[in-house]
């Protein structure tokens, strides 16, 4: 049981790490001047990447907007 939670916390971890990744790129430019690699594409896939209010709570909505936001930006970056 033991190694599940540590499994699920390390899982969660390495999700949050991929999220701010994007996060940064993406708002890189306005926060600090200068655009990281890779914010070009972070633009494009801001743009193309609709809001869908699939649960009705907003902060549950908005994780799952930026989990698909980023989940493409990674795509584009690897292909």
């Amino acid at each position: 049981m033991r190694f599940l939670q540590n499994a699920l916390f390390v899982s969660c971890l390495l999700l949050f790490a991929a999220l701010t990744n994007y996060e940064v790129v993406a708002k890189s430019y306005e926060l600090g001047g200068t655009a990281l690699p890779g914010w070009q594409e972070a633009c494009r896939v801001e743009q193309r990447t609709c809001f869908h209010r699939t649960t009705g709570l907003e902060i549950v909505d908005m994780v799952l907007h930026e989990g698909r936001e980023a989940l493409d930006w990674y795509a584009t970056m690897i292909a």
